[in-house]
């Protein structure tokens, strides 16, 4: 659903912001100027608040005009350039960085965002689909890249159909062909899982400096795979251990969740409740918040929604 101004409680979803750069074609950040102009918009028409705010404020019904801003992922950018921008304007964000991260992991979907930087699409797909037949014959037919078809709809909807099906199978693969194929394409290209870490995430000192300043940290899960594609004792692991890593780092443990992938199910709250969790954001379903939304299956817009917004309503 387009954004509309008569949104009364409202969540915006980032990820990168950053300028666009050839080095990472695979990546679409929203731009530090687009930032700023889109959380001026929205201060101006919303009060900034917590995700909890605004899920009470829709709940009850509240006049009020709220919204809450999120950034997934944890990215080193969003310390360097949202930061500023937030302070400006007097607003406060939720971070959600994937926990391994701190531990030196390199989680599949940034390796696939500079993979698909360095070879082009259909190339990575020939690629794989060949690697299938030469490694894994006998799953060759199950997890063949198809082009003609969208292989979910679920996720990767800002994606052309043959990228988010590669994206999406870098999902579903089973772990060990998918890491022998990625790796392969990290040492072709001469990349480092350790130097793309540190070059793309915050470390500790950032996650410590922004609740200094008073924003809140929540959990985007341990190694940021999709949670639909994991077992349950997959799903246990990547809920409670991460919420142990960033209590530890944050001196609080996150009761606020953002699904990585943003596919949850029903089957998972039982376990995000066990964990502690009270909310949670997806990015699936793109409108405002409702009075009947489950506190763990809360809907955001995307910052292309707030962009396309602003481009068509332009004074």
């Amino acid at each position: 659903m387009p954004f509309a101004p008569d949104n009364k409680h409202i969540i915006v979803n980032y990820h990168y912001i950053r300028e666009r750069s050839e080095k990472y074609s695979g990546i679409h950040p929203c731009a530090p100027e687009e930032f700023e102009r889109q959380v001026k918009f929205l201060s101006s028409q919303f009060r900034i608040a917590t995700v909890k705010e605004v899920f009470d404020a829709a709940k009850q019904e509240i006049k009020d005009r709220l919204c809450a801003l999120t950034f997934d992922d944890g990215f080193r950018d969003n310390f360097e350039h949202a930061l500023p921008v937030l302070e400006k304007y007097q607003a406060k964000g939720i971070f959600f960085p994937v926990a391994k991260v701190f531990q030196g992991l390199l989680p599949t979907t940034h390796k696939v965002h500079v993979v698909l930087s360095k070879f082009s699409v259909p190339d990575l797909v020939r690629r794989f689909n060949r690697f299938l037949m030469e490694h894994a014959p006998r799953l060759a037919e199950t997890y063949q890249i198809p082009s003609d078809r969208r292989i979910t709809t679920e996720r990767k909807i800002f994606d052309d159909v043959l990228t988010a099906n590669f994206k999406e199978m870098m999902s579903i693969v089973p772990q060990e062909l998918k890491r022998r194929f990625l790796d392969a394409l990290f040492v072709e290209a001469d990349l480092r899982d350790s130097a793309l870490v540190e070059e793309f995430f915050m470390g500790e000192r950032e996650v410590k400096e922004l609740l200094a300043r008073g924003h809140e940290i929540g959990s985007h899960g341990l190694t940021h795979d999709a949670l639909d594609c994991l077992s349950e004792k997959e799903i246990e692991r990547e809920v409670f251990d991460a919420k142990r890593i960033i209590g530890e780092i944050s001196g609080s443990e996150p009761t606020v969740f953002s699904y990585p992938q943003s596919a949850p199910s029903k089957d998972i709250f039982n376990i995000l409740e066990r964990a502690g969790f009270t909310h949670a954001v997806i990015v699936n379903t793109i409108r405002g918040v409702e009075k009947d939304d489950h506190p763990l299956m809360i809907p955001r817009y995307d910052t292309n929604d707030i962009r396309d917004y602003l481009k068509n309503h332009a004074s």
